[in-house]
């Protein structure tokens, strides 16, 4: 008897116990569905210091909730596009790669932009080592590689290291790429023979970029610019002239080229 009554204690307390893990689990996630409902209202409704503190507080109280992901970039989105500090989006951005470094799609995300937001922080340095990680990660498309191929050489570039931008451009230009991003690498590449005085090359370049009927129109625009300087740097001012008359209303910023072009009137009349 008195065994009988010591098993269903037990069994009462084993009861009471799963009770009560499974009703804390049901409040933390009712806790944790309350708190991300409140921080998604408030961005909604576009009051960012309320949405950034509950933001912050979700991911302070649940280290291993599947929103995270969101939680994150709502905290980017609002550091970048509403305080205006970019610093502090890469900030977050950093301990998002900390995060979610092992997933190969979310740290492609990360690392493009933690990269993008160096450029614009103007940490040169920093954001080449972000691109060259970018480069390393599985999966990316040609289009990616290309991408990052082309910004870390504009990078060498700012720094003088030439030899390493027209490295990586000539990677750029060794992929099977659509006609529109093979035109990038090529302006960039001709863009590299100017700093480096080497105009027949560059010329050669951007006649071919010239020829792409594929190509942006704004790139396109930006390598006739840089063609009508290096033929007008050779003193070839007619020619200069009427590379620059073609780009006059595709150009985005119209009076560059009309001055441009009083400038080579007047070398002509003289």
């Amino acid at each position: 008897m008195l065994q009988r009554q010591t098993v269903a204690r037990c069994a009462l307390c084993i009861t009471v116990m799963l009770w009560a893990f499974f009703s804390w689990g049901c409040k933390e996630n009712d806790g944790r569905a309350d708190l991300l409902a409140l921080a998604r209202t408030a961005f909604a409704e576009k009051q960012y210091i309320e949405a950034e503190r509950h933001y912050e507080r979700y991911l302070q109280l649940y280290p291993h909730a599947e929103n995270r992901w969101e939680v994150w970039n709502k905290l980017v989105e609002i550091a970048r596009g509403v305080r205006g500090k970019p610093s502090a989006a890469a900030e977050l951005l950093e301990s998002m790669y900390l995060e979610f470094g092992l997933e190969p799609q979310r740290a492609q995300s990360v690392l493009h932009d933690l990269a993008s937001l160096y450029e614009e922080l103007h940490r040169r340095d920093r954001a080449l080592e972000v691109w060259l990680k970018y480069q390393t990660l599985p999966d990316l498309s040609d289009r990616q590689q290309a991408e990052a191929h082309r910004r870390a050489a504009r990078i060498y570039r700012d720094r003088g290291e030439y030899d390493l931008a027209l490295e990586s451009l000539r990677a750029c230009l060794d992929m099977e790429l659509p006609q529109d991003m093979h035109a990038r690498c090529v302006y960039e590449l001709a863009q590299t023979d100017i700093y480096m005085n080497n105009y027949r090359r560059a010329e050669s370049l951007l006649r071919e970029l010239q020829g792409m009927t594929a190509a942006e129109s704004t790139v396109r625009a930006l390598g006739m610019l840089a063609l009508a300087d290096v033929l007008q740097h050779q003193k070839r001012y007619a020619e200069a002239r009427n590379v620059l008359k073609g780009i006059q209303d595709s150009y985005p910023n119209p009076q560059v080229i009309e001055t441009r072009l009083r400038m080579l009137d007047d070398k002509l009349n003289r």
